[in-house]
């Protein structure tokens, strides 16, 4: 896999029957961005052949690009913990993308739908946001019908609550059930 990034972490994976989807975060070199202290990160994806276990796709395909972020003047989103799964067809990609490094900080869940040919099925979308709670730590699984997410939500950081939506294959509004 021809990749330029300096770090990558937190890879996961998902299968749809034939071939996988890794998607990873990759630390970006941008001006007086240091590793582990305001570093922005992308979300990149690339395939896996069921068949051959080698790299289908030669480059990452960029799913979540802090570049969109990083011109604002005084933040930038980091998307961090991604999670995926398969359904309907395609895969969807979730995350938590957060400014926490800032004062005022927020975290929101955001998703992107991934077809098959390892390419963004258009453009990324909010899940969740709410300016009083932080939403960390989703994940995803696919039901049959629908995919449902899971994810850890506070208020102060001290107190955790399990929350959950679930979202169509075509739809872009989540219904929130917890």
């Amino acid at each position: 896999l021809d990749s330029t990034d300096r770090d990558t972490f937190t890879p996961v994976s998902a299968s749809d029957g034939t071939d996988y989807l890794v998607v990873w975060k990759a630390a970006q070199n941008y001006p007086g961005s240091v590793v582990g202290r305001k570093t922005p990160y992308n979300l990149l994806a690339a395939r896996i052949s069921g068949t051959t276990g080698e790299w289908i796709d030669k480059k990452p395909t960029k799913i979540a690009e802090v570049e969109e972020y990083y011109t604002k003047a005084t933040n930038y989103g980091n998307p961090i913990r991604p999670a995926v799964a398969f359904g309907g067809g395609h895969f969807l990609v979730v995350w938590n993308e957060t400014d926490a490094l800032y004062e005022g900080a927020t975290e929101e869940l955001r998703a992107r739908r991934i077809g098959t040919d390892g390419q963004p099925m258009g453009v990324e979308f909010t899940l969740h946001a709410v300016t009083n709670e932080f939403h960390f730590a989703p994940h995803v699984t696919f039901d049959g019908h629908d995919f449902v997410m899971t994810y850890s939500s506070s208020s102060n950081l001290l107190e955790h609550k399990v929350r959950g939506a679930r979202l169509g294959t075509t739809g872009t509004s989540p219904t929130l059930f917890a």
